[in-house]
């Protein structure tokens, strides 16, 4: 039996000190939220700031991919090699 894993959620959005905020809740099994409770507890994190560190992290991770691809591409076009004495030479050192 093969076994799937969805990933369900709301989002609500409320006022708080004047500004909207969202609330997002996520639905875990009960392996998941014992998993990601202890995961939080031990570095000292609420859940909601551990979820968002990890969403951030992935999206820098993904930018950060999506760049070094377009600067092997643009690289590849427009090569530009110098040596360690030539850049020695250009940084006056």
């Amino acid at each position: 039996m093969i076994k799937t894993t969805r990933l369900y959620y709301n989002v609500i959005h409320i006022i708080y000190r004047r500004k909207i905020m969202s609330i997002v809740s996520i639905r875990l099994n009960d392996h998941e939220a014992n998993l990601f409770k202890e995961y939080a507890a031990f570095h000292g994190e609420s859940l909601s700031s551990l979820f968002k560190a990890s969403l951030l992290e992935k999206m820098e991770d993904e930018l950060d991919l999506k760049l070094l691809e377009e600067a092997i591409i643009y690289n590849k076009k427009h090569p530009e090699i110098y040596t360690h004495d030539e850049v020695r030479k250009a940084l006056g050192l």
